[in-house]
């Protein structure tokens, strides 16, 4: 939680950062309250290309483990 916001709000956020945190947000051993807490902080965010693909990560991990 505390990496996620301060980096997505960084300027000049590029493409190695953003792909590190969808990989974060797509690791197995992200606990379930954790994902929610980092959900409800990027959607604190201002919407920008990186904010949506780290959002879109999570949202994909979710789909994968309800058809899991």
């Amino acid at each position: 939680r505390a990496l996620l916001g301060p980096l997505l709000q960084a300027p000049g956020v590029g493409s190695a950062q953003t792909e590190l945190l969808c990989s974060l947000m797509k690791d197995e051993s992200l606990e379930p309250d954790t994902q929610v807490l980092l959900l409800e902080q990027v959607l604190e965010l201002a919407w920008k290309e990186e904010t949506f693909l780290v959002l879109q990560a999570l949202l994909e991990r979710q789909s994968e483990e309800e058809m899991g």
